[in-house]
């Protein structure tokens, strides 16, 4: 998937860092900027996904 972004233009490198010998440090941060600024991830999708952290196994969610 990152080969198919990156090769389609996406604004924000997805690839391995051959120097690096691995993913680029911010390979997560670029793709989910990348999506919302698109808008292919809107904000309702960010909180689902903060839903799903929150009940992970070991996690507590916010106090309150």
């Amino acid at each position: 998937m990152r080969r198919r972004l990156d090769a389609g233009g996406f604004p924000y490198p997805l690839t391995h860092d051959k120097a690096a010998g691995g993913p680029s440090d911010n390979l997560l941060h670029n793709l989910l900027r990348g999506l919302v600024e698109s808008t292919t991830l809107v904000p309702p999708d960010l909180d689902l996904l903060e839903d799903d952290l929150e009940s992970l196994p070991g996690e507590e969610g916010p106090a309150g």
